[in-house]
């Protein structure tokens, strides 16, 4: 389920594509913080959890996309990171996904963005496993999950 909420915010394309939808709205409050822990609220309630961990741990998963967005943007608009209080977009520019997927890799706005999911899969997995792994050494010497 962590994984399905990280992908979340990413269903803001659904208005682009089917209704004509501007291609502003897509990186807009869906990316936001605040969008991500009323995400993380139901998604907690859903899977029959009471725990402030459990819903600290989903609201993460669905803000990490926001935070990956802003992170791998140096062109372009940004997110929207802090809707509703501020409109500003932010983008960090550590590293612009873009740059490694150009049209003649994989032409197409689509297929550029499974490249691009594929480079920060790349970018970023390690840093997840490496985060599970030190989650289990602990876990396993504390006896705790």
């Amino acid at each position: 389920i962590i994984g399905c909420l990280a992908v979340i915010p990413d269903f803001d394309f659904i208005p682009v594509w089917f209704c004509g939808f501007s291609r502003d709205w897509h990186r807009g409050f869906s990316h936001s913080i605040a969008f991500a822990i009323a995400m993380g609220t139901p998604a907690l309630l859903q899977q029959g959890a009471t725990r402030l961990r459990d819903m600290t741990v989903c609201a993460l998963a669905v803000a990490s996309h926001g935070l990956l967005d802003a992170g791998t943007t140096s062109e372009g608009r940004g997110v929207e990171l802090f809707w509703p209080f501020s409109p500003h977009r932010v983008k960090f520019g550590l590293v612009d996904i873009w740059e490694f997927s150009p049209d003649w890799i994989w032409p197409g706005e689509f297929a550029r963005a499974l490249v691009a999911s594929a480079l920060e899969l790349m970018l970023f997995g390690p840093l997840l496993l490496g985060i599970i792994w030190l989650h289990r050494r602990v876990a396993s010497t504390t006896g705790r999950l």
